[in-house]
């Protein structure tokens, strides 16, 4: 069953109050009630919502987690650079909320925890992929090119995103080409 208006617009308010929140200090610092009055609710509504902070803020990642998605059928350039495009928009977009999930805490460092789940991907698709090199180099591919690509783009996240994302884009696609020819990524 779908939420209704009142729910999703409670709980938008909610996360942006954490957002706002994390921006100024770290989550273990936190608490609900901070939230709440930021949010402009009261704390029965929040836990009518959530059990705790840490199940809006997985909320918020899931969103974010649920919102990167790479479309590895074609190693056509083109393709490749319209794909990384589309991505750096959603980052773009979604700056203040990838913003308040990148601590220096990687265990809660977004961009730790899309590595992670883009390597796990890439490593689950190994049986599809024509022509795969040995499992083991295959998982060392994966994890060579993902950290490789996901550290420039953290770079350039956390400098600012200074540079244009088509210029970054343009720097991209080669590594990606590579990847996509060697792994099907």
């Amino acid at each position: 069953m779908a939420e209704d208006a009142r729910i999703r617009k409670t709980k938008q308010k909610l996360s942006s109050a954490l957002v706002a929140l994390l921006q100024e200090k770290a989550f273990s610092d936190i608490s609900p009630a901070q939230v709440c009055e930021r949010a402009g609710v009261n704390r029965s509504t929040f836990y009518r919502n959530y059990r705790n902070l840490t199940q809006l803020k997985t909320e918020m990642e899931n969103r974010i987690l649920s919102g990167i998605r790479w479309k590895g059928e074609s190693s056509e350039a083109t393709r490749i650079r319209e794909n990384i495009l589309s991505q750096l928009a959603f980052l773009r977009e979604n700056r203040d909320l990838f913003l308040a999930l990148s601590t220096s805490d990687t265990r809660d460092n977004i961009f730790e925890k899309v590595r992670s789940r883009a390597i796990q991907v890439a490593r689950d698709a190994y049986n599809r992929v024509p022509d795969a090199p040995s499992r083991e180099v295959y998982d060392n591919l994966c994890v060579f090119y993902i950290s490789a690509v996901l550290g420039v783009v953290s770079d350039w996240f956390m400098a600012g995103m200074v540079q244009s994302n088509e210029s970054l884009a343009d720097f991209l696609t080669p590594w990606m080409v590579s990847a996509s020819e060697q792994i099907g990524i």
